[in-house]
């Protein structure tokens, strides 16, 4: 960062990413799998083909330029340009036999992705009276170029072969006879124009109106490079123009307690994502839309050496694509989900060395309507859960400064049960993970920290896919990071 004039600075930030790690996509779950179950020996076994490709390279490059024009009118502009290259060749699905004795390997798959987006933001916050009443606006354009190309390999759900879960070599993903390697297959490219514009009017003293509104000229081009189809033809374009907006009002009561509620809306794509989405996903569909109503107080206590916040929500998001039950072949955008919930957050400085905080959320999410494609039948989800979501979590950190220099941290994770499926037949159990730190401030400018992650080697899972297969956790880990300030 550096101050061109006493009105003007200027920041460049340079991000580069590269990433080569073994894929590991799962754990088969037992039969039945309604049970929820694994094998405690295949916890440490990766069935993915052997030297599998899990690999990126990303670079992030903003310039981002602020003038001060007077007191009351700033513009900042920012450039932004991001660019990646990702490659994967994997064998992603591992299931059990009837008889849980073989596992049988399926699904190998290779692709690669070149994605590069170019655009630039600028905005204008300006101060001034509205009516008489003290005003604040923030005014702005995003303006981006997004183009992705995927060679995505063609063997995509097969078989590949039946091992012995204990004793067992899996090969090289070419060493499927089926395996074909990244082909090109399409290219998608999204150029997006937004003008957005938001407000924060002061009422009176201390209660104040905030509002916003966002219009997008989404424009999509798409390009296919293989035989063209009647579902898939060489090219297609698209176009959405949504609108959407937020009003809600803060109120300071007093210096330590406020309260807040607001009313929202979204949109976006009714399936997938619009840089790699074909045809099919989104025909001639609008785009999903959702609605937000949250409502919250923040607040001090215990003569502010606590704080603490409690916030309660409601979201519905619709027009989501979902099978058609007259003709389940068929997609249509009527599809819809909802949640609510409630979410807290507390802080306490329990002495001058002592501190604790922590976070809980309940969540009740439903399918409003919903149909999954069964063995070519249409099958209603209503009122399930959607996969992967808990109704409870919860966080807290627990922190030592014992020593100028030295501070210690204990941190624990709870993650209630969920479901691997929309058909909620797949239980996830619950679990509680705690982590721990230990930070050193070797130098005014350096900071060592070391930590212990899974402290106590739980068993636990943290995610779960439909295959159905359960991403089993980490075990207990340790890590070494270096800060430095300059």
């Amino acid at each position: 960062m550096s101050d061109l004039t006493s009105r003007i600075s200027n920041t460049v930030a340079v991000e580069y990413q590269i990433e080569a790690r073994e894929g590991y996509w799962g754990t088969p779950i037992l039969n039945p799998v309604t049970a929820g179950k694994y094998d405690p020996e295949t916890r440490f076994r990766n069935y993915n083909a052997e030297n599998s490709v899990f690999d990126q390279q990303v670079i992030w490059v903003r310039d981002i330029v602020d003038f001060r024009l007077s007191e009351a009118t700033q513009v900042r502009n920012t450039f932004y340009w991001y660019d990646a290259y990702r490659k994967y060749r994997n064998v992603e699905v591992y299931r059990w036999n009837g008889d849980n004795t073989l596992i049988n390997r399926s699904a190998s798959f290779a692709v690669d992705h070149k994605q590069n987006l170019i655009g630039n933001r600028l905005e204008l916050s300006h101060q001034q009276n509205l009516f008489g009443l003290p005003a604040r606006w923030l005014a702005g354009t995003d303006i981006a170029f997004n183009d992705q190309t995927r060679f995505p390999s063609t063997e995509s759900g097969l078989a590949v072969d039946t091992i012995d879960p204990y004793n067992f070599t899996v090969g090289d993903y070419f060493d499927n006879p089926r395996a074909s390697g990244p082909i090109k297959d399409r290219r998608n490219k999204l150029f997006t124009v937004a003008g957005y514009a938001e407000n924060r009017l002061t009422l009176f003293p201390g209660f104040n109106l905030v509002s916003g509104i966002r219009i997008d000229s989404i424009q999509l081009d798409s390009r296919y490079f293989r035989p063209a189809t009647a579902t898939e033809p060489a090219a297609f374009s698209r176009n959405w123009t949504p609108v959407t907006w937020r009003a809600g009002f803060v109120y300071d009561v007093t210096d330590s307690f406020n309260f807040y509620t607001q009313y929202s809306t979204a949109a976006s794509p009714p399936a997938g994502v619009l840089t790699t989405t074909n045809l099919n996903s989104i025909r001639d569909f609008g785009l999903s839309t959702g609605r937000q109503i949250e409502g919250g107080m923040k607040f001090d206590f215990w003569g502010k050496r606590g704080t603490a916040t409690i916030a309660g929500y409601y979201l519905q998001r619709k027009h989501l694509s979902t099978r058609d039950p007259d003709n389940p072949i068929n997609a249509i955008p009527i599809g819809a989900q909802s949640s609510r919930g409630v979410e807290v957050n507390l802080g306490v400085r329990l002495s001058p060395q002592w501190s604790f905080q922590g976070n809980m959320a309940f969540v009740d999410a439903r399918y409003d309507d919903f149909n999954e494609l069964v063995s070519g039948v249409s099958v209603s989800r209503k009122g399930n859960r959607p996969e992967n979501v808990a109704k409870w979590v919860a966080n807290t950190w627990l922190t030592w400064d014992f020593h100028p220099d030295f501070q210690w941290m204990l941190a624990t994770r709870y993650v209630g049960d969920r479901y691997a499926n929309a058909a909620n037949t797949v239980p996830v159990k619950s679990h509680v993970r705690l982590d721990t730190q230990l930070a050193w401030q070797a130098h005014r400018n350096a900071r060592i920290i070391g930590r212990i992650m899974n402290l106590t080697d739980t068993d636990y899972i943290e995610w779960a896919t439909s295959a159905p297969m359960y991403l089993i956790g980490a075990p207990r880990s340790y890590e070494v990071a270096v800060k430095l300030d300059f």
